[in-house]
């Protein structure tokens, strides 16, 4: 994770030394893996045994990479529709495939197949309407709620960003960046969620990176969404676009973004370290899973 921050920031400095569409792809690659790695870093938490590894951790990387580069070149309608089919594919079978995981009758079963994943979505919803028929009042698992709240989140996101993409043929960097960015959050959200339903607590500490996450990442966002410069442009033109500096009468908006935007990724970091902090001295068998 460290290496990957210290990359993002090399590569950002590449990037800034000729800003362009096809440039700004060295910048979002590392940027991708921090997102992907704080996810598996938090799940390793409570799957130490079960946890992706790293060939299926790049293999997600890779195809998105893959996506970036052709949205680069042929963002049309029909890219778009491709890309979401392809994006609800894959987080079907990698939801059913942590939800089989948490069951040991089916972990033997190569979740990985799309006919198990119809299988279990078969088995949970004709479960559902057998207890609903029944008048039983079914008991939501928070597993199975976190995953279908993270899939229909997805859903969205994915269809929001192909209707902006699509009608701009703007490429997929950006809206690649805030879906993996937003399943983080939405995990590391659960995961605090069931720690406090599972009678654990954040120590003071964890709070202390929490709160200097949020007072870092929230202005960073701020200044990242205010663009004062276009990559389609000539240098000419989009040194037009550029806005007077804001901090020391020397760095502009921008810049500020990646003091913020770096110090709210480290503080993130930290978090995610400390987060089980109060169960140092607990044996590993006593921890809830979840």
């Amino acid at each position: 994770m460290g290496g990957a921050l210290a990359m993002e920031g090399f590569m950002s400095a590449c990037y800034h030394v000729c800003p362009t569409t096809i440039s700004f792809q060295f910048d979002t690659t590392f940027m991708y893996l921090l997102a992907i790695l704080m996810y598996i870093k938090l799940y390793q938490n409570r799957h130490p045994d079960t946890s992706s590894n790293s060939i299926q951790a790049f293999l997600i990387l890779g195809a998105a990479l893959i996506l970036e580069a052709i949205s680069i070149y042929y963002s049309s309608v029909t890219f778009w529709v491709f890309f979401c089919v392809i994006y609800f594919f894959f987080i079907l079978i990698l939801a059913a495939n942590i939800f089989n995981i948490e069951n040991k009758e089916r972990v033997k079963q190569d979740n990985w197949f799309i006919f198990n994943v119809i299988r279990t979505v078969y088995d949970e919803l004709r479960d559902l309407f057998k207890k609903m028929k029944e008048k039983n009042i079914p008991r939501v698992r928070p597993l199975l709620a976190f995953l279908a709240v993270t899939w229909i989140i997805n859903c969205l996101l994915c269809v929001y960003n192909a209707v902006n993409a699509s009608s701009n043929e703007a490429g997929a960097s950006n809206y690649l960046l805030v879906m993996f960015m937003a399943n983080m959050f939405v995990y590391l959200l659960y995961y605090v969620i069931m720690k406090y339903k599972s009678g654990e607590q954040l120590k003071g500490r964890a709070w202390f990176y929490a709160v200097c996450s949020v007072a870092c990442a929230l202005p960073a966002l701020w200044f990242f969404v205010k663009k004062a410069k276009n990559s389609e442009l000539s240098p000419a033109e989009s040194r037009d676009i550029n806005t007077p500096c804001v901090l020391l009468d020397y760095f502009d908006g921008h810049d500020v973004w990646h003091f913020l935007g770096g110090a709210g990724v480290f503080f993130t970091f930290m978090f995610i370290f400390t987060i089980d902090s109060d169960l140092k001295l607990t044996e590993r068998s006593k921890i809830r899973v979840f």
